[in-house]
């Protein structure tokens, strides 16, 4: 837990973004979007998070 808090702090000057990819629909794809909804709830200035359950490729910019 605490190596990745420090991943998540991430370095000066650079952010992360996480793309949780799931199907609120089909559960046991959802995992993509529970881990984002998680993630939200510790309010990290560096890091972007993106839930997406359908095109995930119009938010990769691919």
């Amino acid at each position: 837990k605490e190596e990745l808090m420090k991943l998540l702090e991430g370095e000066e000057g650079k952010r992360i973004v996480i793309l949780g990819i799931g199907s609120s629909i089909r559960s046991d794809d959802a995992v993509g979007l529970e881990v984002v909804r998680c993630l939200k709830k510790k309010r990290m200035k560096k890091v972007l998070l993106i839930a997406t359950d359908a095109n995930p490729e119009s938010f990769t910019g691919l």
